[in-house]
């Protein structure tokens, strides 16, 4: 999935975003098997996941039917799971939802996956996806290659992040690029969401600050062919950074 750069709305708040309703949620649920969305299963704090599809919607037993994956060694490991995060696309819609630690059961005569019915679900349009400021305490970190020097590499840090891109401060004097260039192999660093690699097409450049002594840039990058479980890690860490904002743990 290919995540373009997105507008985001003032003050975006992730409880906008999520459905609660019983009924919205099942129906939701039941276009994904009527569509076979294709369902990417993380787990593991996001170090595995599976790729299947929901095969039926149970409310009078709580509970969503999906397939086995295609790496069985995956699917046993998904079994031992205590949290799953899934995420699919329904119309170009971003669904997302967590759930509980799955069970083995038997679908139409083949092996599938039980998981309890979600409490709420995250529907995000491509005009809603929102990005989130990093906090400065905890920060994330882009390393890049020195553009004069390919042994020596750069620490960049990331002002802001969303799915589909993120904004880089930059000192022009040690790294720059302009509008329409890319940054390859950018190794970026979550606080306690591991790293992934990426290339970043700039976007804008904004001249932040500029002195005898300091000028810096900001760089507004688009993410080019981000994976779809990456853009899973990324949304995981907006929902930390939001719900703590909002004082929700």
């Amino acid at each position: 999935m290919n995540a373009a750069a997105l507008p985001v709305p003032p003050d975006s708040q992730i409880d906008n975003c999520l459905i609660h309703n019983r009924i919205e949620i099942i129906a939701l649920l039941r276009e994904m098997v009527a569509k076979r969305s294709l369902l990417t299963i993380h787990f593991n704090e996001g170090a595995e996941f599976i790729v299947t599809t929901v095969l039926a919607v149970n409310p009078e037993f709580e509970e969503v039917v999906v397939d086995w994956g295609a790496d069985r060694q995956a699917d046993l490991h998904l079994l031992q799971a205590e949290r799953l995060t899934a995420v699919t696309l329904v119309d170009h819609i971003k669904v997302q939802f967590s759930t509980g630690r799955p069970q083995e059961t038997v679908f139409e005569g083949g092996p599938a996956f039980r998981m309890r019915l979600p409490s709420s679900v995250l529907r995000l349009q491509r005009r809603n996806f929102y990005r989130v400021k990093v906090p400065m305490g905890r920060p994330v970190i882009c390393r890049v290659t020195h553009p004069a020097q390919p042994a020596k590499l750069l620490d960049l840090r990331v002002l802001d992040l969303s799915v589909g891109g993120l904004a880089l401060l930059v000192n022009p004097a040690e790294f720059d690029r302009e509008p329409g260039g890319h940054i390859e192999d950018c190794r970026i660093s979550i606080p306690d969401h591991g790293h992934f690699h990426a290339t970043l097409e700039v976007r804008n450049a904004e001249l932040l600050a500029e002195g005898a002594k300091a000028r810096l840039k900001r760089l507004g990058c688009q993410f080019v062919d981000l994976p779809p479980h990456v853009t899973g890690q990324i949304q995981r860490y907006i929902l930390q950074v939001e719900r703590s904002r909002l004082g929700k743990g």
